[in-house]
């Protein structure tokens, strides 16, 4: 195998990798944590409620950079290949 071979098969690696992550963030489940909210925001269910979308939002938002970062390394690794066959 080439390096040029293996930088192809990383790069497919990568982005794979990249669209599996981006999947998972888009299946977060955030809900609608204050349908019905009655009160003020502060009593404590409510405050539960936006712990839980909180802890959504940060689980997300942890996808999201972890797919970002191996869609970068995709490129990295498309633009060796360009550089091996220059």
């Amino acid at each position: 195998m080439t390096a040029k071979h293996f930088f192809n098969l990383a790069t497919a690696g990568f982005a794979i990798l990249a669209a599996g992550l981006w999947f998972l963030s888009a299946k977060v489940n955030s809900g609608n944590k204050f349908a019905g909210a009655k009160g003020p925001i502060g009593m404590r269910e409510e405050a539960e409620k936006l712990n839980a979308l909180g802890a959504a939002y940060n689980l997300q938002s942890t996808f999201n950079a972890l797919a970002a970062s191996a869609a970068g390394a995709s490129a990295l690794c498309q633009t060796v290949v360009v550089f091996l066959d220059w």
